[in-house]
């Protein structure tokens, strides 16, 4: 008996990926807000501060991308 796989036998095949069409230029005031929200008390008080300006999940998603990519850093200062 066979069965079907769901996945694809290698991740990195990206042949079935989807691309939505997105203006960046609409991001340019919640890029700016998520950029700058501080919160350091707790997890949930930053998601909560971050997501205040986000109405769709497209936008609560960049939000919380574009805090962690002026948040966090991946240098070793070793």
């Amino acid at each position: 008996m066979m069965v079907a796989c769901l996945f694809p036998a290698y991740p990195w095949d990206q042949s079935i990926l989807k691309s939505l069409p997105v203006n960046l230029k609409e991001f340019e005031k919640l890029d700016a807000y998520a950029s700058k929200v501080s919160v350091r008390s707790s997890v949930e008080k930053l998601v909560q501060a971050l997501l205040q300006e986000a109405q769709t999940d497209l936008e609560k998603t960049r939000a919380i991308w574009m805090w962690i990519c002026h948040h966090i850093d991946n240098t070793n200062n070793t």
